[in-house]
This record gives structure tokens, C-alpha cells and sequence, in this order.
């Protein structure tokens, strides 16, 4: 029953045209928020331009790790190699 009324009350007031103070009381919001969305889209750009930085040296930080890594295992398959070449040598 309650929804019913509820349902009732929100069809008439849509029927009902906005009286001078509602129109008035509508500017005011419409005003306010423009300067709350530029807020808003500064902010998020700003948080934009951050995470892509961050994204932009993890990508470096991880190239380097593997540039080590791959330095690493061919010094290590090198030096395997020398002394696996040596053993053979010596049998």
C-alpha cells in the first residue's frame, strides 16, 4: 500500500511545474557543481598522470631486473661451459 502512495505522490509532483524557488533552487546547484566537476577532473587527471608514472618506472625497474638476470645466467652458462670444456679436456 505504502509503494502504492509512494508511487502516486512521485507521478504527481512529476505533473506539477517547478515553481519559481525550485527553478532557482536548481541554478544554484547547477552553479555550484560546474566548479565541483572541474574539481573533480583535475583530480582525476592528476591521479592519472600519477599511476601512469608509477606504471612507467615499474616497466623500467622490471626490464632492468631482467637485463640482470639475463647477464647473470649467460655469465653463469659461460663460466659452466669453460670449466664443463676443461673437465673434458682433462679426461
Amino acid at each position: 500500500m505504502g509503494l502504492i502512495a509512494f508511487g502516486a505522490g512521485l507521478v504527481g509532483a512529476s505533473l506539477i511545474p517547478a515553481s519559481e524557488a525550485e527553478k532557482q533552487a536548481g541554478q544554484k546547484i547547477a552553479d555550484h557543481s560546474e566548479g565541483i566537476v572541474e574539481k573533480a577532473k583535475e583530480s582525476l587527471q592528476e591521479v592519472g598522470q600519477d599511476v601512469t608514472d608509477s606504471a612507467r618506472e615499474s616497466v623500467q625497474q622490471v626490464k632492468e631486473t631482467a637485463r640482470d638476470a639475463a647477464q647473470t645466467t649467460a655469465q653463469s652458462t659461460k663460466e659452466t661451459a669453460q670449466s664443463t670444456a676443461g673437465t673434458v679436456k682433462r679426461s
